[in-house]
């Protein structure tokens, strides 16, 4: 104990002595260099964490978004139905039109109970190729007989930017037979070509933030159309 004391005496002393003021500036540099690779490592290591949390939050982001869109789709899809028309003893097929990116269909979803009511729903992209439904309203040409209005009452947008799919990969809407064999779109241009419709698969893909690299999200699902009363091979509906 005595000798540390005798040896701190000595530094003050020698401070004293030389007239030292702190430190060098070999130690200055040193420390600051020091300094400042901590500053990089500590850097570096919050901008990681920033860029893998701002990834993730966008991914859930496109995922929450996309599965709403794919859920409204489903549910118009399921309840779909055709359409009885005034005079003629053969109803209107469910589907007004279908290609591979768009799709027109008469469909009960959300009707009441009581008093059922159809409305006509579009899906199609628009000019950013975002999923967009457009929903028309009906009103009654005769007891059990509607037709339905030219000016949609609701219009929004479902996702965000489907992207093309890429050669091989199937296209937003894949139209299935009872066998489940797909339907070429070109040939789905008459009436009694699209009463084949028994399902449709639908395959999202939405494109991420290109901003921090989130990648696509693909979602795909094949809905059934219970309404038409067609026998899927191998399927419940």
């Amino acid at each position: 104990m005595l000798a540390m004391q005798d040896r701190i005496t000595r530094r003050f002393r020698r401070v004293t002595d030389d007239g030292e003021r702190g430190l060098t500036l070999v130690e200055l540099l040193v420390a600051i260099l020091i300094f400042g690779l901590l500053l990089v490592m500590v850097g570096g290591a919050f901008s990681t964490i920033s860029r893998t949390i701002t990834l993730a939050t966008n991914t859930n982001q496109n995922v929450s978004f996309s599965s709403l869109g794919m859920s409204e789709m489903q549910k118009v899809l399921r309840f779909a139905s055709t359409n009885p028309v005034l005079g003629n003893p053969l109803d209107d097929p469910a589907f007004v039109s279908v290609n591979n990116e768009a799709l027109t269909v008469y469909s009960y979803v959300d009707a009441s109970a009581s008093n059922p009511v159809p409305v006509k729903v579009s899906f199609a992209l628009d000019s950013q190729r975002r999923l967009v439904e457009t929903r028309y309203s009906a009103y009654s040409v005769a007891t059990g007989y509607y037709a339905f209005n030219a000016t949609p009452y609701l219009t929004r947008i479902l996702t965000g930017t489907v992207l093309a799919p890429a050669t091989g990969e199937p296209y937003l809407f894949t139209y299935l037979d009872a066998n489940n064999n797909a339907l070429a779109t070109s040939t789905l241009t008459t009436q009694t070509a699209i009463r084949k419709i028994a399902a449709v698969q639908v395959r999202l893909k939405i494109k991420g933030n290109t901003t921090n690299g989130a990648n696509p999200i693909v979602l795909t699902n094949t809905v059934g159309l219970p309404n038409l009363g067609i026998s899927r091979t191998g399927q419940d509906i």
